[in-house]
């Protein structure tokens, strides 16, 4: 059976600062999962656990978005036929330390973790080491070479980690702060076959759930095969999948289903391949 859109599992509200919007608001996140005919919808505000130490965590945002900030939206609105749950979307700082304590996971229905978040000065990256500005320059190839190395590193850190990954998705894996979708395909170019293999079948064994989230109807045609091999080689090694708008404002919510769609059709997605969130883990 052919993969169902049935859900989308990474949104932000007003209250994730990148946002702002004061019409992404959760009833009318909800009201988006009711028109599109899901089943399951998650709010994924952008936060870091207070309870966990972060590298210059004043100078990344983090220290207004906390466990307290985001449970600000509890509870959800309900309506009938459709789920939604509360989950956040943590970061990992140039430690490779993981923003979330036991505690508050607890509390979570589900955890999207990013690891290409690497454009936060001075606290995804040492600055000392990866001046930020050089994403602006195009084609810079140390800086892509850099950005590689990192996508490995902090992917494996991310498995390591000490987390119930059957309620943990992984998220866009594919985005980097880029001025242009070529540059992001010739980062993701470098990343090996044996890597990837790697990566995506631990990844598979601990049950964690790849997020699908690019713009598929408006990414430039040359990028888009070194994207789909990423995600191809998450299918061949068993992972599962689920889809994520990242939306952050209503007009974003537009086309995530058409683009959803068309995804998992180029993947040839079956409900064999879908990500299903265990709460209990």
């Amino acid at each position: 059976m052919e993969y169902v859109i049935d859900h989308d599992l990474h949104i932000h509200s007003k209250l994730s600062l990148c946002s702002r919007d004061p019409e992404q608001t959760p009833e009318n996140i909800l009201k988006y999962g009711i028109e599109n005919g899901y089943s399951r919808i998650c709010l994924t505000d952008h936060f870091w656990d207070e309870r966990v130490p972060a590298y210059n965590i004043e100078g990344s945002g983090y220290s207004k978005q906390n466990s307290a900030y985001i449970s600000q939206s509890l509870p959800l609105p309900k309506a009938p036929g459709i789920e939604f749950l509360f989950g956040g979307e943590c970061d990992m700082d140039k430690y490779d330390r993981i923003g979330i304590s036991p505690e508050f996971l607890k509390k979570m229905d589900f955890l999207i973790v990013p690891i290409t978040h690497l454009h936060i000065d001075n606290f995804s990256v040492d600055s000392r080491i990866v001046p930020i500005e050089r994403w602006k320059i195009p084609d810079d190839e140390q800086y892509i070479k850099i950005m590689s190395i990192l996508w490995v590193k902090r992917f494996r850190a991310l498995l390591d980690a000490d987390l119930p990954f059957k309620k943990v998705g992984i998220a866009h894996l594919q985005w980097f702060n880029f001025h242009s979708d070529m540059t992001s395909a010739k980062t993701l170019d470098l990343i090996s076959d044996v890597d990837l293999n790697d990566l995506f079948s631990r990844a598979a064994e601990k049950g964690a759930g790849i997020e699908l989230n690019f713009d598929e109807l408006n990414m430039d045609e040359n990028a888009k095969p070194s994207v789909y091999r990423i995600f191809e080689a998450a299918k061949a090694n068993g992972c599962k999948f689920y889809f994520g708008s990242d939306a952050h404002h209503p007009g974003e919510f537009v086309h995530a289903k058409e683009n959803f769609t068309k995804i998992a059709g180029r993947l040839a997605l079956s409900e064999d391949d879908k990500f299903h969130i265990d709460r209990n883990a």
